[in-house]
C-alpha cells in the first residue's frame, strides 16, 4: 500500500516530520505552533481561554482510554466503543490564515517593547523602604533584581515579536499553497493524535497542494476491543460477535475519514481531501495477513461544510461524496479500488 505522491510523510507514534534544511521549517520553539496560535486566539477572544482549553482537556483525558490493553474494565470498554465511532464529532478549530497574515506587529521593533517599558518604569520609580535605607544591602539587592527584570522583559518582548514574525511568515506560505507549510501545520497541530492513541497510523501526501490525500491505516485489530470487558482480571461479558465487529470497523473507518477531512480543511485552505482507509485481513487459506483498501472517498469542501457533525450517521453521510465502499454482512468491508481521478 502507501501513497504514490510527489510529496508525503508518515504520521505515527514513533515518527516526527523533518522538513530538512530546504523546507520551510519555521521554528516556534519548545511550545510549538499550537501554542503560538492559541496565544493569538486567547488575546483576541476573551471567551476562548477557559472554555476551549477545558474542552480540549476533557477530550484529551478521554483519548487516554484509547491506549488499548488486554483487560479493559466495563466503564472503559463502553467509553471506548462510544469514542471510536464518534471521532468525527470532535475536531480542530478553523485557522483563519488571512486574518493572521493581516495581524499588526505587537509593537514597533525599533522602539522599546511594552514589557521592557514596564520593567524600566518599575526600576526608575523604585523607592527604598525605611528598612532598606538602614540596611543598604537590601536596597542594593532590590535594585539588582529590578535591573535583571528589565533584561528578562526585553527577552520576552523579543520572543513575542519573533513569534508574530514566524506566524506571519507561515501564514503567507500557507495562503500561497506552500506544501512544506501545509505539512508543518498538519504535523505540529497534532491533528490525528486521538486516532493515533487508538492504534491507527497515517500517510499524508499531495502532488501540487490543491488537494491532500491521506492513507488512513485503520489497524482495526488494535482499535476494536473484540475480547470484551474484564472485571478483576477475568472476562465479564460475551466475546464480541463478528457482525458487531464488522459494523464497528465500518463505523470507525467512516467516522475517522470524516475527522481527518474535518481537521485538514480546518487547518489548511484546500478544496479537497481524499481519504483511503486501509486495514489488515487474514487469508484463511494461507493464514497470512495482507492489507486492503476498505474505503476510498473524496471530500469536496463545498459539500463537506453542509454536514452536521453532531447528528450525521458517518456511513450514510459518505453517500454525499464520491466514494468506494462495500460491506458484506458475513465478511465485513470488502476490498475496493482507490479513487485516483478527482
Amino acid at each position: 500500500m502507501g501513497l504514490h505522491m510527489k510529496r508525503s510523510f508518515i504520521i505515527s507514534k514513533n515518527t516526527k516530520l523533518n522538513l530538512g534544511s530546504k523546507g520551510v521549517g519555521i521554528d516556534f520553539g519548545e511550545m510549538g505552533l499550537e501554542y503560538a496560535l492559541s496565544s493569538i486566539k486567547m488575546k483576541n477572544d476573551n471567551n476562548f481561554n477557559k472554555k476551549k482549553l477545558n474542552k480540549f482537556n476533557t477530550i484529551s483525558n478521554e483519548q487516554e482510554t484509547g491506549e488499548l490493553n488486554k483487560e479493559l474494565n466495563v466503564d472503559t470498554y463502553n467509553k471506548l466503543l462510544k469514542l471510536i465511532v464518534t471521532v468525527h464529532k470532535r475536531g480542530q478549530e478553523i485557522i483563519e490564515w488571512q486574518k493572521i497574515n493581516s495581524t499588526e506587529p505587537p509593537y514597533d521593533f525599533s522602539n522599546v517593547g511594552p514589557n521592557e517599558q514596564n520593567a524600566i518604569k518599575k526600576y526608575e520609580e523604585f523607592k527604598e523602604t525605611f528598612l532598606e535605607r538602614i540596611i543598604k544591602s537590601l536596597g542594593k539587592k532590590k535594585r539588582i533584581h529590578l535591573f535583571n527584570m528589565i533584561q528578562e522583559a526585553k527577552k520576552i518582548d523579543k520572543e513575542i515579536y519573533s513569534q508574530w514574525e514566524n506566524l506571519n511568515m507561515l501564514s503567507k506560505k500557507v495562503i500561497e499553497g506552500d506544501i512544506d507549510a501545509y505539512f508543518q501545520v498538519i504535523d505540529e497541530m497534532n491533528s490525528f493524535n486521538e486516532l493515533l492513541s487508538y492504534g491507527s497510523e497515517f500517510e499524508v501526501g499531495t502532488n501540487d497542494g490543491s488537494a491532500i490525500e491521506v492513507e488512513f491505516r485503520v489497524k482495526s485489530s488494535n482499535v476494536i476491543p473484540i475480547s470484551g470487558p474484564y472485571k478483576n482480571g477475568k472476562p465479564c461479558g460475551e466475546r464480541m460477535s463478528k457482525r458487531k465487529y464488522y459494523d464497528l470497523v465500518q463505523d470507525y473507518a467512516c467516522s475517522g475519514a470524516i475527522r481527518i477531512s474535518r481537521d485538514i480543511m480546518a487547518l489548511i485552505p484546500v478544496e479537497k481531501v481524499i481519504v483511503h482507509a486501509v486495514d489488515t485481513i487474514k487469508d484463511d487459506e494461507t493464514n497470512e495477513n495482507y492489507d486492503i483498501t476498505i474505503l476510498s472517498v473524496v471530500f469536496d469542501k463545498e459539500t463537506f461544510e453542509t454536514l452536521k457533525f453532531d447528528t450525521i450517521d458517518p456511513s450514510l453521510s459518505l453517500r454525499n461524496f464520491l466514494c468506494n465502499m462495500k460491506q458484506q454482512k458475513t465478511t465485513g468491508l470488502e476490498p475496493v479500488s482507490r479513487i485516483i481521478y478527482y
